[in-house]
């Protein structure tokens, strides 16, 4: 069953039962932060053993970046660069994409679970397939494109400096990334120019089985590695009261 949003009825009518729901609405897992690794040779353009984290200069790595073990909202996905700002270069070209892979999927040449490796993520570009004249999560793909952006949005000015935690649900996107760029890793044989595209603000829902899956393309100068860390609801379902009862007059005090 899918992440829903449920109303409730307050028959009780009471302040714990409200609060309750209020703080299981709030509630947060956050993934220990960790540095990304590509799983296999086919995950980077350079020759990279499994459990490399490093990506050369003028080189393209992906990875898994979570998997949905059921049914979850996540909420946010924070990243850090190590090594340059990922708006280095002149001029800023490298490029972040983010995609959900359901369980089994389609490529984006048509081809279904069992055909081409569509239920086997180590591969090369198993994700999008050979698909040159599309781009990356559009149709017939029925993977999902959740962020794309090249390297002028993620910026210092930004909050996403070298070493530095940012948000992808903060950063704008900019650019596109270009047609084939993501050639040599788990993603893609080829794709057509995808423009750039906002982490949803709300969160994003998964359903059991889905993966999400990382790509960067390093044109910043210096060797990168990244770090992330995701947050999501352990309760899956936003849960709604009616009618609603405002609590007054809790005690509280720091723990």
């Amino acid at each position: 069953m899918a992440v829903q949003s449920k109303t409730l009825v307050n028959d009780l009518g009471s302040a714990v039962v409200d609060e309750l729901a209020s703080q299981l609405n709030r509630a947060v897992v956050v993934t220990p932060p960790k540095v990304l690794e590509m799983p296999a040779d086919s995950a980077g353009s350079a020759s990279v053993n499994p459990g490399d984290t490093v990506i050369a200069n003028g080189q393209e790595g992906s990875g898994f970046l979570f998997y949905a073990a059921e049914d979850c909202m996540v909420t946010d996905i924070k990243l850090m660069s190590i090594g340059a700002a990922l708006n280095a270069g002149v001029p800023a070209t490298s490029s972040l994409i983010v995609m959900r892979v359901p369980a089994t999927w389609t490529t984006a040449t048509g081809g279904g679970s069992g055909t081409a490796g569509n239920n086997q993520l180590i591969g090369a570009g198993v994700v999008h397939g050979d698909g040159g004249g599309t781009a990356l999560g559009a149709y017939p793909s029925s993977c999902e494109l959740l962020f794309c952006t090249d390297g002028t949005a993620l910026s210092p000015a930004n909050e996403c400096d070298e070493g530095q935690w940012f948000s992808l649900s903060s950063v704008t996107g900019a650019g596109s990334a270009a047609a084939n760029e993501y050639t040599g890793t788990l993603i893609a044989v080829a794709h057509a120019e995808t423009s750039a595209k906002n982490f949803s603000s709300s969160g994003v829902a998964l359903n059991a089985g889905d993966t999400l899956v990382w790509g960067l393309s390093n044109t910043t100068g210096a060797s990168i590695a990244l770090c992330a860390s995701i947050s999501y609801r352990p309760v899956k379902d936003q849960l709604s009261l009616s009618p609603s009862f405002t609590p007054k007059g809790f005690h509280s005090k720091g723990r």
